[in-house]
């Protein structure tokens, strides 16, 4: 699971997000005016949990984890993702997602074609989550 936070710190690197304002349609944004409006933004949470299918092999879950972490790639570099990582404790959540849709349908047709959700090693849970416009923000 530190591999995928690793991805997500490499890919806000290799966007090039620092300190700066995030300017792209669904991004999130740095922007203080539009937290001070309170301008209301909805997005798609997903929680990441512990599947039903866990018993591969060294080798499968490698390969599960692989195409893991390439989907979320994909997912990013289409704009829907803004940002995922893992918990670091041990619990049967394992990680979180945050997407840009607005409706879970939309999150949920993509999110399922993950490898792991396919092979059942994990399952997603969704949820609308809003927040005042600008207050999700890339570090």
């Amino acid at each position: 699971m530190k591999k995928l936070f690793l991805l997500l710190i490499v890919l806000l690197s290799i966007a090039g997000v620092s300190n700066a304002q995030v300017i792209s349609a669904g991004r999130p944004t740095r922007d203080k005016e539009k937290v001070d409006e309170g301008e209301m933004k909805t997005y798609v949470m997903v929680f990441l949990k512990e599947g039903p299918n866990r018993k591969q092999t060294a080798i499968e879950v490698e390969k599960i984890q692989k195409g893991h972490l390439d989907h979320l790639t994909s997912m990013y570099q289409e704009g829907m993702l803004l940002m995922a990582g893992p918990f670091e404790d041990e619990n049967k959540i394992k990680g979180v997602l945050i997407m840009s849709q607005n409706q879970i349908e939309e999150a949920k047709a993509r999110v399922e074609e993950d490898p792991a959700i396919k092979a059942g090693r994990l399952v997603a849970e969704y949820h609308l989550w809003y927040t005042k416009s600008g207050t999700v923000t890339l570090p």
